[in-house]
């Protein structure tokens, strides 16, 4: 709901009477002129003047409707809204809304008896993802990612949609393969949450599954063998593994691994339980399989510190996006490859082409880093990293 007026529930003052006023005046303007400027504050209330405000509206009346357009105190275009009433503390939606960012489109919704029943996210001012999904629709994904077909390595088709949550298949795109059913709790741009137990495919059959809790933080992920019995199970806490757990074929207790002040301590186990100095660990991980959690994750060479250092360094603020006074934190995530290497870099977060484009290029231009690593073994594994532009 977009206010445009104070709350005339309060005692009568002074204050309520300048705002009555100041409707009134509002729509003697608009009845009058093809177009009119009020301001107003971040809750949408209207203000005196633009200096007690954060923008504002430019209204004109058409036959059937009112448009509103909000704009800063830049003069940069925040919105696009359609009007069917202003009244003196609401105003009723009818149609699309259109919402922008630095001028460039973000969102649009449509509405119907002023609540929303549509929603279009765009990129770099094209139509990327639709909401409400319905059974049957195709979401292109690259790493569990939206993103344009032609930038997709995988697809996912709704399978349902009801209060348990929704149902995605995904696909590898090269051969239509099925290799995870997913259930989600949000599936927007820029936001997919997991909800529940994912399952994840090697050759046709299941190999992994991964619990979520309901606020979408992973807090259980387990290997099956092709019988269905579990051959490892690790604990997650706050992103790391904490506990990892590895079972015979017939369920008993093989080895057992636990994080003690930064390093693994771990203990084995003969089938009939009796402790034992060492036990050969199978690696439970397909050889292509992208991990978001490993025992090992990766670094930047040098660490952090060094990593923070060769960001300030290399990123390059874009005059243009200066000069349009872009500013904002743009959100990647690539894959760091079991040589160190960085491949599939997407944004998650876009503030604005411009942006997004030098943060690509900074993370493309980075040096191999050090690979995670699983059971010793390096590994495939998704990091996300933000970058911020921001003036001094």
């Amino acid at each position: 709901m977009l206010y445009l007026c104070t709350n005339f529930n309060q005692p009568c003052n002074m204050k309520r009477i300048t705002s009555i006023l100041l409707f009134i005046a509002l729509v003697v303007n608009i009845a009058a002129s093809p177009a009119k400027k009020v301001f107003v504050n971040k809750d949408m209330h209207i203000v005196p003047s633009l200096e007690q405000g954060i923008g504002y509206l430019k209204l004109s009346r058409q036959p059937d409707h009112l448009d509103a357009k909000l704009y800063d105190k830049k003069d940069r275009l925040l919105a696009n809204l359609c009007l069917q009433t202003l009244t003196p503390d609401t105003c009723v939606y009818i149609g699309w809304q259109q919402y922008f960012f630095f001028n460039e489109l973000k969102d649009a919704y449509r509405y119907e008896d002023n609540q929303p029943v549509e929603h279009i996210s765009y990129r770099a001012g094209k139509p990327i993802f639709h909401l409400p999904l319905q059974d049957g629709d195709t979401i292109w994904m690259l790493a569990g990612a939206i993103v344009f077909p032609d930038e997709s390595q995988e697809y996912g088709i709704v399978q349902s949609i009801d209060a348990r949550g929704i149902k995605l298949n995904r696909y590898r795109k090269s051969n239509d393969e099925l290799f995870a059913d997913n259930c989600y709790g949000k599936i927007q741009y820029g936001d997919l949450q997991y909800k529940g137990i994912q399952t994840f495919y090697k050759n046709g059959k299941r190999y992994k599954l991964e619990n979520y809790n309901a606020i979408g933080k992973k807090i259980e992920e387990l290997y099956v063998d092709t019988l269905g019995k579990v051959t490892v199970r690790a604990t997650i806490v706050e992103g790391r593994i904490s506990e990892k757990n590895y079972f015979y074929p017939d369920g008993h207790l093989c080895a057992s691994k636990s994080m003690t002040d930064g390093e693994w301590q771990t203990r084995y186990f003969l089938p009939d339980g009796t402790p034992t100095d060492s036990v050969t660990l199978d690696d439970e991980s397909a050889d292509d399989e992208i991990h978001n959690v490993v025992e090992q994750m990766p670094a930047f060479p040098g660490g952090q510190q060094a990593l923070f250092a060769f960001l300030s360094k290399n990123v390059h603020y874009p005059p243009k996006a200066q000069q349009m006074g872009l500013q904002g934190r743009v959100i990647l995530s690539f894959t760091v490859d079991k040589d160190g290497s960085i491949a599939d870099i997407i944004v998650l977060r876009s503030v604005h082409k411009l942006l997004d484009d030098e943060a690509m290029r900074v993370v493309r231009s980075m040096p191999k880093w050090r690979p995670g690593k699983q059971n010793g073994k390096p590994v495939r594994v998704r990091y996300t990293i933000p970058l911020s532009f921001c003036f001094d």
